[in-house]
């Protein structure tokens, strides 16, 4: 993000991942404020980086009236820093998550959290001053005027606050998506009115105080088409008494990239001038000398190469361009900004896209000749560690990491990725295997929910591209990773057995900048879609290319092998031509050459990011834009390739994605195919040889009759990437909203988990107390349930927090050494992500139960007991009592009985840290004994051991007897506890997830 001000004679500032930068007009550098993100040591000792927010930015506001700059950083912590030496005022740590979003208003800061949470602080001291929760998570852009702070969410709600008390005082539902790009503020004019706009392209203004809407205008009026993409996104700027709104997209009706550029009068509405002849915006716009200073890009496409090329311009009042300037091969990435009459944009070099990475460079030029920019000045290069001058963020007080958490409830838990969990999860019968979006990957246990371990895929958070579903064959867990590498890992321990790095051929780029769908593992090959066009067969056993296949400009989602053949479904128009036709292809190759079998080109846009469906000889598809249409073509080496039937979708216009079941699994006389609508309609379809023959049903998710938990929420319409799962004569449908579930022969509603959107497939293990459900859940939660723990259903949409007021810390004199990585935090995302420092020992890879059988894990074998004679009595030599060093042992205190605990899965340097869990441990054996003996129990930690190279712990316990407890009753109570997995039981109980292996018991 890029602010400036004109504190401190004129300063630019700039925020990344883990710093903080402030810079003279003339781009020389003033300070380097850095932090440390929070990291974590897992699988192969490798590290991963918990990101920031997706685009990598730290929000930020500058406040003139303090002085100071506020950094919402991307280690979960807010900082205040004097803007003239960038020394740390105040810091607040009690966020439990990164930020969306900064702004101020009348002496408070206010921030948004990737939790759902909103807080308000005081600007000079830090003090919370209010906080609350709301049901979805806010937009990057926020607001506040004339006492009113004004949220947008995601899902298109509008809130009104009062910044003083916190209270609601309006709310507006737009029906569609609220996300800007780049701008981080919203625009208000003087007369009170304030400005939005939806995914949509819908522009309305609104009065502040009360939320009335005064007048609602369509950005795109009179230049869409049915080629439209549905993302109509605008980025404004209040000039005079003008809205001037620019397009992020480019419109469909005119010369190919084009957007529009217009004026709409600030109380009406109405179209002052508008121009179709500009290139599509970016990154905003500002005024300054009484121009308008505005952004765009244009993309250049030979053959499969794009260039990519920055444009600043300058224009008059009505519209008409004074000046611009382009940068080859730049791109910008942030909002425009405004100096003394000096434009300040941010800009990267686009050329090294290949690898993911470039260069940004901070650039100013004059707003007009009379504007004199000061002399060219090369800051020294921004490293890590950087000059010594640096002002470095004090650490957070070290703490022993929390305990392993394991669920009270057997099947029921949840943990936490570091972002999105985009990646479809998959289990083996032991553990559950998913992936997010900045390249974590996290293995849990099924029954406890404990992490058996955490590795690391991707660009921590760099790219944040869509990876692949994850896919487990054969104890080995497959991995298109975030940042397009291939990965293959042990299921058991997480260790890293092969990795292929994705570099995009020099005359390439990428069609899609994504890994989406199932890969297929098949003939000692995974084969896999790569987004610059190829799809590739790699050899599972190193991971080298055996061969690849050049779909052009397509991209190919899921992929499925039949009698030798790969099926794939390619479709174009993710390209940067934005008037490309959108069509599609089924491809069709051997699996052990590549060599093409058909290729069939469609006329609509297909694809398939679940699971493909083949019936009756025949691949069948969703045909999702620009009308919606199910098909299905013949497959195999001589009769592939030919359209077997086609079924139109009255009154739906998209639809990506069918699932096909036996009709024999249903206990019916015919097939069925379901489907879903972006209306938010499931369809079920009665399927014959020849394709559909009635509708079984129809199911309208927006109908709070049938599901009264949809109020207020935007449309449930189909996640793009999404389908849905069934199992068991049920239909599990992720949506834009949430999970509904359904029954599959008859779509009678039968619950829900609508607290977030789910933005990947569902996994269902059917099991004797119903089915365990595993999702995950926007916008960072990995979870399980079952009927003995569903989640409520969510109701309203804000919930006021109970705030300390005094959570802010004050700096040292001085500051801190340059910080290290953190390896924990008391400020987990959540209690129950634990860190792995290392991989946890875990039941046996072979083999691997088969997920649709739904084992429970194998139990595990029952721990060694052995009973050693007691040790010698220490003897003090002859002295004085008041100097003997030996222990006095009270004449009526029986000698106590000693135990060693072996617990496995519970790595030394964790057990010896947490006392709190060896203290649980102590209480449940405590519990135990004393309920099979007579008289009591009383048991402590005399310490704890280390065992198997620190990976397991032996902790050492004193079983104080009492009331006539005999010595023998105790330990045979010992014995008897852990032979029988008694012992087990309680210790799993006290939320202790180690497997007891060895009891050693002394008397």
């Amino acid at each position: 993000m890029i602010r400036t001000t004109e504190v401190g004679g004129g300063s630019i500032l700039v925020s990344g991942e883990d710093s903080l930068g402030c810079f003279e007009v003339d781009g020389s550098r003033r300070w380097v404020f850095r932090f440390s993100r929070k990291a974590e040591v897992v699988a192969d000792n490798q590290t991963f980086t918990y990101s920031a927010r997706q685009d990598g930015v730290s929000p930020l506001v500058v406040v003139p009236e303090t002085g100071l700059v506020y950094l919402a950083a991307a280690n979960a912590v807010l900082y205040a820093l004097d803007m003239r030496s960038g020394d740390l005022v105040w810091l607040w740590r009690e966020s439990a998550t990164t930020f969306e979003s900064i702004t101020y208003g009348d002496g408070r800061i206010f921030v948004s959290t990737t939790d759902f949470k909103q807080y308000a602080l005081d600007a000079k001291s830090g003090a919370v001053l209010w906080g609350g929760e709301f049901r979805r998570v806010s937009s990057w852009t926020t607001g506040y005027f004339r006492g009113m702070l004004v949220r947008p969410d995601v899902d298109g709600r509008v809130w009104g606050m009062n910044g003083t008390t916190g209270l609601i005082a309006w709310r507006y539902e737009s029906g569609a998506e609220i996300q800007y790009q780049w701008d981080p503020d919203l625009h208000f004019h003087s007369s009170g009115l304030g400005f939005m706009m939806n995914l949509r392209g819908t522009i309305w203004a609104y009065n502040v105080t009360n939320g009335a809407i005064v007048w609602r205008a369509d950005a795109s009026a009179g230049y869409r088409s049915a080629l439209d993409r549905g993302d109509d996104r605008q980025t404004f700027e209040v000039w005079g008494d003008l809205v001037i709104v620019h397009s992020l997209e480019a419109y469909s009706t005119g010369s190919r990239g084009y957007g529009l550029l217009q004026a709409l009068d600030v109380f009406t509405g109405k179209r002052v001038w508008i121009r179709d002849n500009v290139l599509r915006g970016r990154c905003g716009m500002v005024i300054t000398q009484n121009q308008l200073v505005y952004t765009s890009f244009t993309v250049a496409s030979v053959g499969t190469y794009t260039s990519f090329t920055a444009k600043i311009s300058a224009a008059d009042a009505a519209g008409n361009d004074v000046w611009s300037i382009q940068n080859d091969n730049m791109e910008c990435m942030g909002q425009l900004q405004e100096l003394g009459g000096v434009v300040v944009a941010l800009q990267a070099d686009t050329r090294n896209r290949t690898t993911l990475d470039g260069t940004v460079y901070v650039v100013t030029l004059p707003a007009t000749p009379s504007v004199s920019c000061p002399p060219d000045i090369k800051s020294t290069p921004d490293t890590a560690g950087g000059p010594s001058g640096d002002v470095v963020a004090p650490q957070a007080p070290a703490s022993p990491p929390p305990p392993p958490f394991v669920s009270r409830v057997p099947y029921c838990w949840r943990q936490s990725f570091s972002y999105k969990p985009l990646g479809s999860p998959t289990a083996d019968g032991v553990r559950a295997y998913g992936q997010d979006n900045a390249g974590l990957v996290l293995a849990v246990y099924l029954e406890t929910g404990a992490i058996a371990w955490k590795a690391t895929c991707g660009p921590d958070g760099i790219a944040a591209r869509y990876p692949s579903n994850v896919i487990v064959v054969d104890g080995v867990v497959y991995l298109g990773c975030s940042n397009l590498e291939v990965q293959a890992r042990d299921a058991v321990t997480g260790h890293l057995l092969w990795r292929h790095v994705h570099v995009t051929p020099p005359d390439r780029t990428l069609v899609t900048g994504s890994l989406l769908g199932y890969p297929a593992v098949v003939n000692g090959k995974i084969i896999m879609t790569r987004p610059d066009g190829f799809l590739r067969a790699l050899n599972i056993t190193n991971g080298e290319e055996v061969w690849r296949y050049d779909t052009g400009a397509r991209a190919i989602d899921s992929v499925a092998v039949r009698d030798g053949v790969v099926y794939g479904i390619g479709r174009d128009g993710e390209g940067p031509d934005p008037n490309l036709i959108r069509v599609g292809s089924v491809i069709a190759l051997d699996v052990d050459t590549g060599n093409e079998v058909f290729v069939r080109d469609l006329d609509r846009w297909a694809m398939e990011p679940g699971h493909l469906n083949f019936h009756n000889g025949t691949l069948v598809y969703a045909t999702g834009w620009p009308d919606a249409r199910i098909q299905a073509m013949s497959i195999g080496r001589d009769a592939g390739g030919n359209v077997a039937w086609t079924y139109g979708i009255p009154q739906d216009t998209g639809v990506w994605t069918v699932l096909v079941v036996a009709g024999e699994e249903l206990g019916l006389p015919h097939d069925a195919l379901f489907y879903h609508s972006d209306q938010g309609r499931v369809t079920a379809l009665a399927l014959g040889s020849d394709g559909p023959t009635e509708v079984m049903w129809t199911l309208d998710l927006t109908d709070t009759e049938l599901w009264p938990e949809v109020e207020n929420l935007l449309t449930p319409g189909p996640p793009d990437w999404a389908q849905i799962s069934y199992s068991n004569k049920t239909l599990y449908i992720p949506t834009s909203q949430g999970m509904f579930v359904a029954g599959a022969t008859d779509g009678a509603p039968l619950w829900t988990d609508l607290r977030s959107r789910l933005n990947s497939n569902i996994f269902v293990i059917e099991r004797p107390g119903g089915p365990q459900v595993v999702y995950g859940r926007y916008l960072n939660s990995f979870e399980s349930n079952t009927p003995q723990c569903r989640p409520n259903k969510p109701s309203g949409g804000f919930t006021p927090l109970q705030v300390d007021s005094v959570l802010t810390t004050r700096p040292a004199a001085s500051p801190a050494p340059s910080p290290a990585p953190l390896t924990s935090s008391p400020n987990d995302v959540v209690a129950s992500a634990s860190p792995a420092p290392s991989p946890a020992p875990a039941p046996s890879r072979s083999p691997v139960p088969s997920p649709a059988a739904s084992p429970a894990p194998s139990p595990a074998p029952m721990p060694s007991v052995s009973r050693s004679p007691s040790p010698a009595p220490a003897v003090c030599p002859p002295c004085p009592a008041a100097n003997c060093s030996a222990p006095t042992q009270s004449a009526s205190a029986p000698a106590p009985v000693t135990v060693a605990l072996g617990l496995s899965g519970l790595p030394y340097s964790l057990v010896k840290a947490d006392s709190k869990l060896r203290d649980r441990v102590a209480g449940a054996v405590e519990k135990l004994v004393s309920g099979k003996v007579t008289g009591s129990v009383r048991v402590r930690v005399l310490g704890v051991d280390s065992a198997a190279g620190g990976k397991a712990a032996v902790l050492r316990l004193s079983l104080q007897r009492s009331g006539g407890a005999s010595a023998s009753a105790v330990s045979s109570a010992v014995e008897d506890a852990a032979l029988s997995g008694k012992l087990q039981e309680v210790v799993l109980a006290a939320k202790v997830p180690g497997k007891v292996r060895s009891v050693v018991v002394q008397v």
